[in-house]
């Protein structure tokens, strides 16, 4: 289900994203999961161009193993609902047991109104609608991380 839309010369260039579209708070660690390979490339280029580090993984399986890795670095997990074997959502509810202020966005080429009631007490999951537009990605990773840093103790 590749449905990531890009402009392919836009992407090819270091600085894909626009300076004036750059987080202030660059550097965090992204978690992607994603099971199609030019869908997972794409959006982590486009993380990295916006100044992110990005930990880009295929399957629930590899992504338990690097979060547990990287559990103090990752801020953020991106999601792919549907992918083979263990869901994203039952992914994102096995790491929130790791870290329960883990922000998490899901993504689905699916219609999934369940994601929008879906409550946390802790945090809340995102949800990124496939096809997305590399501005939506961004304003849904700002989103993510604005919020969480919001929550953080002081």
């Amino acid at each position: 289900m590749g449905c990531l839309k890009v402009d392919r010369r836009r992407i090819s260039t270091r600085h894909s994203v626009p300076v004036r579209q750059r987080l202030h708070r660059a550097g965090q660690t992204i978690l992607l999961v994603e099971d199609e390979e030019f869908v997972r490339k794409v959006t982590s280029e486009v993380l990295r161009a916006s100044g992110f580090h990005v930990l880009a993984v295929a399957n629930a399986r590899d992504a338990v193993s690097i979060f547990n890795k990287h559990k103090d670095q990752v801020q953020l997990v991106m999601t792919d609902l549907v992918m083979p074997g263990k869901s994203g959502r039952i992914l994102a509810k096995e790491l929130r047991e790791l870290a329960p202020r883990l922000s998490i966005i899901l993504t689905s080429g699916y219609p999934d109104t369940e994601i929008m009631q879906e409550k946390s007490s802790t945090e809340p999951l995102y949800y990124l609608p496939k096809p997305y537009s590399v501005d939506l990605l961004i304003l849904k990773v700002r989103q993510a991380l604005v919020k969480k840093s919001e929550t953080q103790p002081k």
